[in-house]
C-alpha cells in the first residue's frame, strides 16, 4: 500500500488536482499508522503542513498516534507540524484521563472530542458525511467547531511533538505515569 499512496501524490501533482487556488483545505485521511514510507507521503512531500492525529481512548490507538507523531517529528524541516489531536470516542463512558495524559506528553493539544453518535453511523450507511446527513446534529456542530479551529492554527507556532518510548506509553495508558 505504501508505494500506492506515494504514487497517488505523484499523480495528484501531475494532473494538478491539488491547486492552492482551488481549495481552502485538502484533507488526507491516511491509515492509522506510519508503518512504511508511503503512508508518510503527505508529510514527506510537504502536501500536508498540518497533521491531526485522530485517536480513540484505547492503547492501540495511542500506539499508532505515537508513531505518527514520530513521523511528524522526522519531517519538521518540510514545514509539517502536529496541529493537535482529535478524540473520536468509542465508549462515551470511558475514562479519558490516560489518553489525555498521552496527548499532553506529546506536547500537543486536544482540538476536539467527538463522542460516539448514532448519526455518524447512520450517515455512513447512507454513504455521506454526518455534515450532509444531519447538519444540525451534535456531531456536526462539533466537527464544524473543529474545522474552524484547524483553519486558525499557524504551523509555525506548533511545538515539535515529543518522543515517547513504548514502555512509557504503556504505563501512561495504564494510569501509572
Amino acid at each position: 500500500g505504501g508505494r500506492a499512496v506515494s504514487r497517488m501524490f505523484e499523480i495528484f501533482e501531475e494532473i494538478g488536482v491539488i491547486d492552492e487556488n482551488l481549495y481552502d483545505v485538502v484533507i488526507f485521511d491516511v491509515l492509522g499508522d506510519v508503518v512504511c514510507g508511503g503512508f508518510a507521503a503527505p508529510m514527506r512531500s510537504a502536501f500536508a503542513p498540518k497533521v491531526v492525529i485522530v485517536l480513540s481512548e484505547e492503547l492501540a490507538s495511542a500506539y499508532a498516534g505515537n508513531n505518527i507523531a514520530k513521523g511528524v517529528k522526522n519531517y519538521l524541516d518540510n514545514g509539517v507540524c502536529l496541529a493537535g489531536v482529535v478524540l473520536n470516542i468509542r465508549d462515551n463512558q470511558a475514562d479519558l484521563s490516560p489518553i489525555k495524559r498521552f496527548v499532553k506528553a506529546l506536547d500537543t493539544e486536544i482540538l476536539g472530542i467527538i463522542p460516539r453518535d448514532r448519526k455518524i453511523q447512520e450517515a455512513e450507511i447512507e454513504s455521506c458525511s454526518v455534515l450532509e446527513y444531519a447538519p444540525d446534529s451534535a456531531a456536526s456542530k462539533i466537527i464544524m467547531k473543529l474545522v474552524e479551529k484547524l483553519q486558525k492554527i499557524d504551523p509555525a507556532k506548533c511545538p515539535a511533538p515529543a518522543s515517547i518510548d513504548l514502555l512509557t506509553l504503556r504505563r501512561m495508558m495504564q494510569g501509572k505515569n
